[in-house]
């Protein structure tokens, strides 16, 4: 499971939210309320959580979420 505090993301600068990956669950909460993601949503979201403080390029994005081969 993964879980990251996101800071000043929904309301005033200072708020904190929790939000909780259950990978083999394919489930997502925040503040222990779920949130509902498409598959690929679900993928993304994934990838760029096991990747903390990293800048994915479009075409790192699209061959590790979508399986697409960039060709240049």
């Amino acid at each position: 499971m993964l879980a990251l505090v996101l800071t000043g993301c929904a309301g005033n600068k200072g708020d904190e939210q929790e939000a909780v990956v259950a990978q083999e669950a394919h489930k997502v909460t925040v503040n222990d309320k779920p949130v509902e993601l498409t598959a690929i949503q679900f993928c993304l979201l994934q990838d760029l959580m096991q990747n903390p403080g990293c800048v994915r390029s479009r075409e790192e994005l699209l061959s590790s979420v979508w399986d697409y081969q960039f060709d240049g």
